[in-house]
């Protein structure tokens, strides 16, 4: 879904949207990769452009969309909430 990282992953764009408008700390809290959401939440090039500071896909949804999407609780939350 995301281009590959290549031979150097500091340069990667943590930015970086889908077509769906997901990024990539959106796809960490879907898939419950906690150590990926923190790794990408404080990346040096990290920003969120929406004046509320919570990005936001195509449609509206936010990361804790797709963290409590899932039936378990999901570790994403309780990293943000801290």
């Amino acid at each position: 879904k995301f281009p590959s990282l290549g031979s150097n992953p500091s340069h990667a764009d943590v930015n970086i949207r889908d077509k769906d408008g997901l990024s990539p700390c959106m796809w960490a809290c879907r898939l419950d990769h906690i150590e990926h959401f923190q790794y990408l939440c404080q990346a040096e090039t990290f920003h969120v452009d929406d004046p509320d500071g919570i990005e936001r896909d195509l449609i509206g949804r936010t990361w804790m969309h797709w963290a409590v999407k899932r039936m378990e609780p999901l570790e994403c939350l309780q990293v943000r909430e801290a």
